[in-house]
């Protein structure tokens, strides 16, 4: 005998909405569910507690370390800012112009020493004459002729423009190259002080305008003398206009200096094995490097130098 299937109907009460549609559920499970959803709930409310507490914690924490942080960035000490540039110092008053004025400027002259010449100043100038110029403009132009010179190692050369009645059409600038003014030494090295200066004085004798190539002379001969450091140099405004002052600060190196050094490089004749030594000592007088005999060879063969 075939068998029958018995369909059930169940009132809307009794069917669950899940996600996905309707779900048949019986009684038992409708009271699991519940239990469950219920324990799950009670549970929630008795951690409840417990996770603020642990979340307060965790921002005090967070607030404590931002806090040491930004005290710790407040603390630290403040970089002093680079030295600027001291260019040479012009009393005389400069060109002004309004915003929206403009001067037909037909030729350009360049007062002051041009040691460059006059071929590549005027290389500079000429793409600005025959037309009108506003302020912005003529500084322009300037400025150009000064990096010309800053760019062949005239490292304080300025150009400016003085103030004039240019409405005829001749436009005149002024050419600062920069010449020495006082030249100081600070030497805290092992050498003397006449020594240090003299050094610093011949390297930059002929030289009237300042030049980075008679600067790192200076600086690279006195930094060869036995007992002087790495040597510094400060360039400062000068007393007289046009000029900059110049400070250079040796400081000391180390009194004693040598090496022990080994390998296995050594000849079959003499024994593979090498040992040298070396020492000098800088400055013992105050003028010059004293270095000590240095010997090399195998235990079994040995040389002295």
């Amino acid at each position: 005998m075939a068998s029958r299937l018995r369909f059930r109907t169940l009132p809307i009460s009794r069917l669950q909405m899940s996600p996905v549609g309707f779900v048949l559920m019986s009684a038992p499970a409708r009271r699991y569910l519940a239990t469950a959803l219920c324990g799950s709930g009670l549970a929630l409310l008795a951690s409840a507690p417990a996770l603020a507490q642990s979340a307060a914690g965790a921002a005090s924490a967070a607030g404590a370390a931002s806090r040491e942080a930004e005290q710790s960035r407040l603390t630290q000490p403040v970089p002093e800012p680079a030295p600027r540039l001291a260019l040479p110092q012009l009393v005389e008053p400069q060109l002004r112009l309004d915003a929206k004025q403009k001067l037909l400027i037909k030729s350009v002259t360049v007062a002051g020493e041009q040691p460059l010449g006059a071929e590549e100043t005027r290389a500079v100038l000429a793409p600005y004459e025959g037309r009108k110029l506003s302020m912005a403009e003529i500084y322009e132009m300037a400025d150009k002729l000064t990096n010309l010179y800053r760019s062949k190692g005239y490292l304080v050369a300025k150009t400016y423009v003085p103030a004039q009645d240019a409405r005829s059409g001749q436009l005149r600038l002024k050419l600062l190259v920069g010449q020495f003014g006082a030249v100081t030494v600070r030497n805290e090295s092992l050498v003397n002080d006449e020594l240090v200066k003299g050094t610093i004085a011949q390297a930059l004798a002929g030289e009237p305008n300042i030049q980075q190539s008679a600067i790192e002379r200076a600086l690279l001969l006195t930094h060869d003398l036995p007992g002087a450091g790495v040597p510094k140099a400060t360039i400062g405004a000068g007393a007289a206009p046009g000029s900059s002052d110049f400070n250079f600060a040796v400081p000391p190196d180390p009194r004693f200096a040598g090496y022990v050094m080994g390998d296995n490089w050594g000849a079959p004749s003499t024994g593979r094995e090498r040992l040298s030594a070396a020492l000098s000592v800088n400055s013992p007088l105050s003028s010059c490097a004293i270095n000590c005999r240095r010997f090399s060879g195998s235990p079994a063969h040995q040389t002295v130098s």
